[in-house]
């Protein structure tokens, strides 16, 4: 199935893509699938429409070309009928890639993907569909094809023969230069003149011309071979032909080498028009291939719409669903201006307009779902109020928006006709300025919707339409529009250049042939500038399969700074320019930069550019990598440290060089000792003021290189099979480190109420590391395969650092209570990283409590912090502020947590079944709005949707009918569950509909209020951990109690009362056991045992719970409790009355005078009145229903 011509010896066919397959059911069946023989077959069993087959764990270096399944038409409704492949990274982020739908009457296997180029490790087989609507499915058989990659170096016998002919022919033509140097300069003309057919990036693998016997290897030979010309040869036509071909192979180090060479004589004049207009050509169709859907906003119309619903904004909605535009009545022209929503820089590459049909004659509208644009639009004759054509422009301003400016500038085409635009049109004008038209369009006729692609594109921050007539001016009264949508790129900030127009070099006129050097330079360095932003900006989501467009082997620093140390002997603008598009090339590369500790064979390429004289030993070769590192890091400090520079050129040198510094924390230090060294050395004296703003923009680019790529290696974790006595100190002084500076802010912050330039990477730094740390601790101490020693290791870990921060917070906070009041605190540290991260650590703790951790030494360790905190609250009796107090006694209205927009296919398909679940943690309720368009066939086409609480709801035929509302609400969360069900017919229906989740605001808190309750909660956790002895770690270090401090707790009052469990010595306990201790139910005369009534009493919802004797019981005492006075009730609900109930059973269960009193009150038939004991009982656990929250 491979190309023949491919090379051998770097791909081997392989039948078997895969190490193992998964399967959403029966898993003992898997095999049925590969063993070759379609007469067996796996069968799922399952719902409808929730079967898979995966392929996991692909083998390394394989890529998927086919994929088939066997399937048998006599399988009936076990037979796919429509199947979905999905591939990705991960389970998680598995992406649908094709669908296929299967012929019922196939039998045999069936391809689902044919020349593919499938290299992610996850691929699964998705059956959506089974014929007649079948629920599960059969699979007869399982085939793939592939091929392995090999990272073999040897040359190929091919490439051989070819290079071995090569090699003759060019040491014959070079021995014959020397003789005849007229030779030279005819091997450059044929060489230029192939050229002119190989554009930039043509013989990249990317490339759909790229030869196919042109490898690396051959690549290379010719490279070499016209380097021999050039130093025979040593012209202009030399340096631009080893440009032209370095930009054909797309090499960024060769075309950094070509441009090299030109740096030495920038006044040269080369015969490159060509070449830099084919440079412009290749930019703009990638541009135009790559372009993404771009939301651009309505900033002003110079004419008014018909009505309200026919406004210019609705016709930029995608799905557009109503009128469109359409102008008022008189009005067949229109401008229309639009921008970004910040107004920020954006360039368009491509339109699309859909235009408004004329209506009826007789005026009556008739409304369609239009299948593939999802919107309505009225059936009529075509022509009449669309737009015939129009003119695009895209523009900078950067004054206030004033919309009668805009449109003033561009007032001169308002009186174009159709005759003015075919005029302009012939001209084929070139654009050379902003005031004129990037793009303009024309309809014709029997179409009513274009693609437009813009003949420049140019970065702008506002984009002008203008709609010159209609398609019949003498018949149309108004002028109509459906939609338009954009392609194209929101711009980054480091581009919004606004008149440094120099700076970005645009298409200029090139009609003369020969250009300077230095032209020819910063063309080409922005060529690749923005190829390789285009592809940085790409790399978090590559293709199928990536095929780079660029080729960065031989790209090292070392080469960079040695063309860049001879930009900096000039002084010229244009010059400086250069150097600032080297520093951005500089930084798209950063990714691809190799580390030159890291390699283990020295960079030819980089030491034949680098300046001085080149030597074949390594260690020098290494020594020239660092050195260049460094000259080039103190280079931008020095730029960086020195003034920003008054020319527009130069502040845009100082703002590259902050930037590279930012980003550049891997290349500038690539030792990973250093670069930890270095970060801890600016973080001890990062809080001082008078530092150089290079010292700061280090230690920032060094902080946020740890806290988003490397927190581990920060930390220095133990390795997997560390040994017992691992040296954990390492840990800890480096939290003990940030802990330190953590408390010099808050020192800061108490006196200037703010935390210095650094906070915010100190904290996003101090956030990464504590997270990483306890979530090593979490791993470590839940997976099934840690070793003794590593989770002891984790244990002591974590204990030494809880002890370590919180021994950090009580002396941080103690020290500022004698010198401030509470509430200065509360009011000043709220937003501080100890503050912060304390949170932080609660919330991460309260999840390991589940684990076997030493739940006792926490909670002590915890339990000395009470008081403290304590003391910050505000002196109002209360633990809580009277803020916190008042905010939760205000009224809460509903928000809107989260809307989902859905719109079925116009027509929908026939044999639908499908359901779909918004889900919104924390919804109370779901608003369902229905376009009063929807439409169903009665009965056999239906939407149902399930609330929270499986009430059901069908509807039917038409909105606005007595079983169809426009609007219902489902007054139940989290979630609702939607429906469709349709048979096998259909006429032009469809649905739309909005469903919004509601739910209550979030209480708000004072910080020092919700850590508080943290902190409860997590001793609450680690107390009831202890109490059920939940800790394997603690009980084996638990020594067994000595009689003699036996007898000791069993004779004080706590035992007594509570920790005895009612096993006090009365008349009763020594008749009877507490489980033999009846109550009498006065209804119904059967008696129960005490503690199991209590017990009942403990898990009784009153909200659910069936009337029966012993409920109606209870419900009885609990209504004689109500009639006394209780304190006003914060929390309510269910759940919170349930654990009141909860509360007040154990206290009685507990306690044998209380549970007297309860028996004398039962026994009187309730119809006394409660002792004062069990109201002062059930008032205190009705007290408690504000921790509970």
């Amino acid at each position: 199935e491979l190309d023949p011509d491919q090379e051998t010896d770097k791909i081997r066919v392989v039948t078997q893509c895969y190490s193992s397959i998964e399967v959403s059911s029966n898993v003992v069946d898997i095999y049925k699938m590969t063993n070759g023989e379609t007469v067996s077959f796996w069968e799922s069993d399952g719902s409808a429409r929730s079967h898979w087959i995966r392929q996991l764990k692909m083998k390394p270096d394989v890529v998927l070309r086919r994929l088939a399944i066997a399937v048998a038409s006599n399988d009936h409704s076990y037979m796919p009928q429509l199947v979905s492949v999905a591939v990705g990274k991960n389970r998680r982020s598995l992406e649908e890639i094709k669908d296929v739908r299967i012929p019922s009457n196939v039998t045999g296997y069936v391809s689902l993907l044919e020349n593919a180029d499938i290299t992610y490790p996850y691929v699964q087989i998705n059956i959506k569909r089974c014929l007649s609507d079948g629920c599960d499915t059969r699979i007869h058989g399982l085939k793939t094809l592939g091929y392995h990659l090999t990272k073999s170096k040897e040359v190929s016998v091919s490439d051989a023969s070819a290079i071995w002919y090569l090699s003759l022919v060019t040491s014959l033509v070079t021995a014959s230069m020397e003789t005849n140097p007229a030779l030279a300069n005819t091997v450059l003309q044929s060489t230029q003149k192939a050229l002119r057919h190989m554009p930039p990036l043509s013989l990249t693998p990317s490339s759909t011309e790229f030869p196919k016997f042109f490898s690396a290897n051959i690549l290379e030979e010719v490279d070499g071979f016209l380097l021999r010309i050039a130093d025979c040869c040593v012209s202009p036509d030399a340096e631009m032909t080893l440009l032209a071909f370095a930009l054909a192979r797309g090499s960024v180090a060769k075309v950094l080498q070509a441009l090299s060479c030109i740096s030495d004589h920038l006044e040269t004049q080369y015969k490159a028009s060509l070449l830099i207009m084919s440079m412009a050509s290749v930019r703009l169709r990638l541009l135009n291939r790559h372009g993404k859907p771009l939301q651009l906003h309505l900033q002003a119309c110079d004419v008014k719409s018909k009505e309200e619903k026919s406004g210019p904004e609705n016709m930029l909605n995608e799905s557009s669903t109503g009128d469109g535009f359409l102008t008022e009545s008189g009005r067949k022209k229109a401008s229309v201006i639009l921008s970004t929503e910040d107004q920020s820089c954006f360039l368009v590459t491509q339109m699309r307009i859909k235009v408004r049909l004329s209506l009826l004659h007789s005026g009556e509208r008739v409304l369609l779902w239009l299948k593939r644009c999802s919107l309505y639009a009225p059936k009529v004759r075509k022509g009449a109020i669309g737009a015939k054509c129009g003119l695009v422009f895209a523009y900078m301003e950067e004054n206030a928006f004033d919309a009668a400016k805009h449109f003033q500038r561009f007032n001169k085409y308002d009186a174009w006709d159709y005759k003015d635009y075919k005029e302009f049109v012939q001209k084929n004008v070139k654009i050379n300025s902003e005031d004129e038209p990037i793009g303009w369009f024309e309809l014709e006729n029997d179409w009513n919707d274009a693609d437009i692609r813009l003949q420049q594109c140019r970065v702008a921050k506002f984009l002008m339409v203008k709609f010159i007539c209609t398609r019949q001016d003498w018949v149309a009264e108004r002028l109509g529009v459906q939609s338009l949508t954009f392609s194209g790129y929101l711009c980054p900030t480091t581009d919004r250049l606004v008149d440094q127009d120099d700076l970005t070099p645009e298409a200029e006129n090139l009609s003369r042939n020969a250009v300077s050097g230095l032209f020819l330079l910063n063309k080409t360095l922005f060529f690749i500038q923005q190829l390789t932003r285009d592809m940085a900006s790409h790399r978090d989501s590559p293709p199928l399969k990536q095929k780079y467009l660029l080729d960065f082997s031989g790209l090292s620093l070392n080469l960079v700074w040695a063309f860049y140390s001879k930009l900096r002997k000039f002084d010229e603008e244009e010059v400086l320019k250069s150097r600032v598009l080297l520093l951005q090339l500089m930084q798209n590369c950063f990714p691809m930069l190799p580390n030159p500790l890291e390699q283990s064979v020295p960079n030819e390429e980089a030491k034949a550019a680098a300046a001085g004289p080149t030597t074949s030993s390594s260690s020098e070769t290494l020594s020239q990598s660092v050195a260049a590192v460094g000259e080039l890091y103190t280079h931008l400090c020095h730029i960086v440290d020195g003034p920003e520079g008054e020319t527009l050129v130069e502040k845009a040198l100082h703002k590259e060089a902050v930037r590279a510094i930012l980003s550049g924390a891997v290349v500038f230090f690539p030792d990973k000792n250093v670069r930890r060294e270095k970060l801890f050395h600016l973080m001890k004296n990062i809080t001082e003021e008078d530092k150089p703003e290079s010292v700061k923009l280090t230690f920032e680019s060094l902080c946020n290189f740890f806290s988003n790529q490397d927190p581990s290696g920060l930390l220095l974790l133990p390795p997997k099979g560390a040994p017992a006595d691992f040296d954990i100190s390492p840990i800890l002084a480096v939290m003990e480190t940030l802990l330190h500076v953590a408390t010099q802010e808050c020192e800061v912050m108490m006196v200037d109420g703010s935390g210095g330039a650094s906070r915010t990477v100190l904290l996003s730094l101090f956030w990464a590391l504590q997270g990483s740390l306890l979530s090593w601790c979490y791993l470590q101490l839940k997976g099934t395969s840690s070793t003794a020693v590593t989770m002891d290791l984790a244990r002591a870990i974590l204990v030494k650092y809880v002890d370590q921060f919180l021994g950090s917070i009580k002396a941080t906070l103690g020290s500022l209570l004698e010198r401030y009041t509470g509430a200065e605190i509360t009011d000043k540290l709220g937003s501080s990283i100890l503050a912060t991260l304390f949170r932080q650590q609660i919330i991460l703790l309260l999840e390991l409590c589940f684990l076997d951790i030493p739940h006792n030494s926490l909670l002590k360790s915890f339990s000395s912090l009470v008081e403290l905190l304590r003391s910050l609250s505000t002196d109002t009796g209360d633990i809580f502020s009277k803020v916190d107090q008042e905010t939760w006694h205000q009224p809460q209205q509903p928000v809107v947590l989260r809307t989902w927009n859905v719109e079925s296919p116009h027509n929908y398909e026939n044999s639908r079944h499908e359901t779909t679940v918004y889900a919104c943690p924390g919804a109370t309720s779901f608003e369902v709005e229905f376009d009063e368009r929807c439409e169903t066939e009665k009965r056999y086409d239906y939407l149902e949707f399930t609330d929270s609480r499986g009430g059901k709801v069908r509807y039917d035929m038409k909105v606005g009918s007595e079983k169809w509302p426009k609007k219902v609400t489902f007054d139940a969360g989290p979630q609702l569950q939607f429906l469709f069900h349709s048979d096998s017919n259909n006429n032009e229906w469809g649905y739309k509909f909005c469903v919004t989740a509601l739910g209550l605001p979030n209480i708000t808190l004072s910080w020092i209020s919700d850590l508080q309750l943290l902190v409860a909660r997590l001793m609450g956790r680690l107390a009831s951990r202890t109490l059920a002895l939940k800790s394997p770690h603690e009980m084996r270090t638990v020594k067994e109690l000595t009689p003699g401090k036996m007898s000791h707790v069993q004779n004080s009052p706590l035992w007594k009362s509570i920790l005895r469990h009612g096993l006090c010595e009365t008349k009763m306990s020594q008749t009877k056991s507490p489980d033999q201790v009846l109550l009498i139910i006065p209804r119904q005369s059967c008696i129960l045992p005490e503690s199991s009534f209590l017990e009942d009493c403990a898990h009784w919802d009153p909200s659910q719970e069936k009337a029966t004797s012993r409920t109606e019981l209870m419900r009885s005492i609990l209504q004689a409790y109500k009639k006394h006075p209780m304190r006003h009730e914060i929390a309510l609900g269910s759940k919170t009355d349930q654990a009141v109930n909860a509360v007040w059973a154990a206290m009685i269960y507990h306690t044998p005078a209380l549970r007297s009193s309860l028996k004398a009150y039962v026994d009187q038939e309730c119809k006394f009145c409660l002792s004062d004991e069990l109201v002062q009982v059930y008032v205190l656990a009705d007290s408690i229903r504000t921790w509970m929250v």
